[in-house]
């Protein structure tokens, strides 16, 4: 039974772009994406294939400590591999969407070839949701979509024809990954936008890389400035509590409230 959610993931981009990072709040990112990579990584080890995976196909749950929690939804098509292979009844219903669509599946859909896209045409998919999501966060809403290919970028508008894209994926380009987004969400997308789906890492493997560092649901993430402004009003709380310590670190004109000397006593 489905939990009961606020809205999809891409209703929530479209939102969030809005108010970028107030919106999404310290740590909530890379909590997010924890939970699409965890879902995916659940499907995957009972040998699932979502095939569609995209922000529409992901629901937002709002808790009440104000986080957000992501759930992997529409199941109702999802492929079973028999051993490595997916059955060939089975492929037809597979039915990703363009901008979402790995390389192989586009050549299947769109130069029938005769590969039978597995686990890794999932990976490829959850490169670009936590591209779009680390973006968002970011405030990156350009109205262009930038793809990469050995140094070379080429501009797309935003909502590109779905031949024009699906081509320039299949010749190599990947989606480009800017030197704004974070080392550890960038690594993880460039683990998972991999022309060859065997070069690309597996759910569980994200989950365990050691330069990506997933703070747990369960521990509270405290931004850096909230961290300084504790820092200072602890310092602050000592500096008036000892006076004379006061004397020694502060310069007289920020010694305040001011110091008695003892000659000075009535």
């Amino acid at each position: 039974m489905m939990e009961r959610c606020s809205s999809d993931l891409k209703s929530f981009l479209d939102e969030a772009k809005r108010t970028p990072r107030l919106f999404w709040g310290h740590g909530s990112v890379e909590r997010c994406c924890k939970d699409i990579i965890k879902g995916l990584a659940f499907l995957h080890s009972e040998n699932l294939i979502h095939g569609d995976l995209k922000p529409g196909n992901i629901l937002v749950k709002c808790l009440a400590d104000g986080s957000k929690r992501m759930l992997i939804a529409d199941l109702d098509d999802l492929v079973r591999m028999q051993e490595s292979v997916t059955r060939s009844g089975d492929i037809t219903k597979l039915r990703g969407t363009t901008r979402y669509m790995s390389p192989e599946m586009l050549r299947r859909f769109f130069r029938s070839t005769a590969e039978i896209p597995g686990r890794k045409t999932d990976i490829w998919s959850l490169g670009c949701i936590i591209l779009e999501i680390s973006k968002c966060w970011l405030g990156i809403t350009g109205k262009e979509l930038l793809l990469e290919k050995d140094g070379d970028l080429v501009s797309l508008e935003s909502s590109p024809s779905d031949n024009r894209f699906a081509t320039l994926i299949m010749d190599g380009y990947v989606p480009f990954v800017s030197d704004k987004i974070p080392w550890d969400l960038a690594a993880c997308v460039r683990w998972c936008l991999k022309q060859n789906p065997e070069s690309r890492i597996s759910a569980e493997g994200l989950l365990h890389l050691p330069e990506i560092d997933f703070p747990a649901r369960d521990v509270p993430v405290t931004g850096t400035s909230t961290r300084y402004k504790i820092i200072a009003l602890v310092v602050i709380i000592w500096l008036i509590l000892y006076p004379q310590l006061r004397v020694a670190v502060c310069p007289p004109f920020l010694s305040w409230p001011p110091l008695r000397s003892p000659a000075s006593k009535p």
